[in-house]
């Protein structure tokens, strides 16, 4: 299945996105020209972290395989992003998000910790393998997957917000969705090394933030116990 480059409106797709992606499309790293601190309403009813079912994360990433075969742009981190924005596309909507997998500040964006062990048991199942490829001056590695996914246990909400996610990113390549990944204002209130709160991701960015506003969020939201 291929989907086209811009497929216009989708499931649970806001227009920061593609603002955000499309500045970053192409760029090895990009900023907003502006982000802030949003005024969020009542943020008690979301939901608190729960430990994520691997079983069920290990179809998802089949699924993404299976759907992304001819995308020319997916490796492993497509992978990662799309999971990324499904989660936090879903959070935003229903105060949940689809995997349950927390996700890491790092280097080059939020990482989902699941992820590795999911790849490395499919990978001993025999369920997927890993291909390298050449694009462009670089070798990608490619998730490939060996079987169908099992989604008895996946509904069709969750689905949809992995459908969307795939189709958001596109024909966008890892080096655009990475640097998109960190405009996240959840990212820069995190420090390096440490779990993003989903909770955050109910802000969002109009402009850039000076380190005091950004030290001012992060006390606001230890106070507030929205922390993991």
């Amino acid at each position: 299945m291929a989907y086209a480059q811009n497929p216009g409106v989708t499931f649970g797709r806001r227009p920061e996105f593609d603002d955000a992606l499309g500045r970053c499309a192409g760029q090895p790293s990009c900023r907003l020209a502006g982000a802030s601190l949003e005024t969020v309403n009542d943020m008690s009813h979301v939901q608190a972290h729960s430990d994520p079912d691997l079983d069920r994360i290990k179809e998802l990433i089949l699924f993404i395989a299976k759907r992304c075969q001819d995308d020319p742009y997916f490796g492993g981190v497509k992978l990662n992003k799309i999971l990324f924005w499904a989660d936090v596309q879903s959070f935003r909507d229903r105060n949940q998000s689809v995997t349950q997998m927390r996700y890491r500040r790092l280097t080059h964006g939020p990482v989902p910790t699941a992820l590795i062990p999911a790849l490395k048991q499919l990978e001993d199942e025999g369920a997927c393998h890993e291909e390298e490829r050449p694009l462009g001056s670089v070798m990608q590695k490619r998730v490939i997957a060996d079987r169908e996914p099992e989604l008895s246990r996946v509904d069709e909400h969750d689905l949809a917000y992995i459908e969307a996610a795939i189709r958001d990113l596109w024909n966008h390549t890892a080096t655009s969705v990475s640097a998109w990944s960190h405009e996240f204002l959840a990212y820069e209130l995190t420090p390096e090394g440490d779990y993003i709160p989903m909770k955050r991701m109910l802000l969002r960015k109009i402009r850039e933030l000076t380190e005091a506003e950004q030290e001012f969020g992060r006390r606001v939201f230890e106070e507030a116990g929205y922390t993991e």
